[in-house]
């Protein structure tokens, strides 16, 4: 007969399997400027938080997410707590952040990276006060550019299709006007003009759908043409509205607006 040995060894006495913790301590020094420079993360974090942070009282530090084009999250201060939201059950997972900082000699960032959605490594306290300011007002600001991120997670593509465009060219002092379209998804929305005479492009707001509320007017010159621009949403609807003041018919059109998640 085999003896298994486990059942003559008391509980205390046996050696369990140690498992990895998925978790991993970054240093970022801030000793010099940066503008939205590439951090590679150590392993791909559920959750960022900042357990040390040396820097001065003017010293201004944002980070993005995944893409350097991502919206800017402040780094205001220790216990600031950065989460994903889970995408069918997977982590959304943070494999590295673009980092812009205010030069500080001596400074520095410690940040604490948990895996797995499961491991989170705080500093102790609830609510942290530096310069007589708290991380409550910037915690639905955060909640919110997160969830942009999930979002171009989901799409595969933080710009849309084109939701409005025209390849037709405009006599002289004719105008071309799209229909109202909803923008209440997006955080922003882009064009490209491309023109041989003088266009006014004016992007009216409506709250809705019916009255104009706000607009802006871009003046695009034969010189900048191929031409691209982007503005923040303004309002839950929108049209645009492009006019030929050149005094010259049009030969070449060709417009294109989208909408950008974050």
């Amino acid at each position: 007969m085999r003896l298994n040995i486990e059942d003559y060894t008391p509980p205390r006495y046996r050696t369990p399997r140690i498992l990895r913790v998925p978790y991993a301590v970054q240093v970022i020094r801030l000793d010099e400027a940066r503008d939205n420079v590439e951090i590679p993360l150590k392993i791909g974090a559920d959750n960022i938080s900042v357990i040390a942070l040396h820097k001065g009282a003017d010293t201004e530090i944002y980070v993005r997410l995944n893409h350097p084009d991502a919206s800017l999250i402040p780094i205001r201060g220790v216990g600031q707590e950065i989460s994903t939201y889970e995408l069918g059950g997977v982590p959304l997972k943070i494999w590295r952040i673009y980092l812009t900082n205010d030069a500080y000699p001596g400074g520095y960032m410690i940040l604490a990276l948990g895996g797995e959605a499961n491991i989170r490594i705080t500093v102790g306290q609830t609510v942290i006060v530096e310069q007589f300011d708290t991380l409550l007002n910037d915690v639905e600001a955060i909640k919110n550019l997160l969830a942009g991120e999930l979002q171009v997670a989901a799409t595969g593509n933080d710009l849309s299709s084109a939701m409005m465009a025209t390849d037709t060219p405009l006599s002289a002092g004719a105008s071309w006007e799209s229909g109202w379209v909803t923008v209440d998804r997006y955080g922003a929305i882009v064009f490209s003009l491309v023109t041989d005479v003088q266009l006014q492009v004016t992007i009216e707001w409506s709250w809705d759908g019916e009255h104009v509320d706000a607009n802006e007017e871009d003046t695009v010159t034969p010189d900048l043409s191929p031409y691209g621009a982007e503005t923040k949403v303004k309002a839950p609807y929108m049209r645009v509205r492009i006019t030929n003041n050149s005094g010259s018919d049009q030969a070449t059109m060709r417009f294109r607006l989208g909408g950008r998640v974050i």
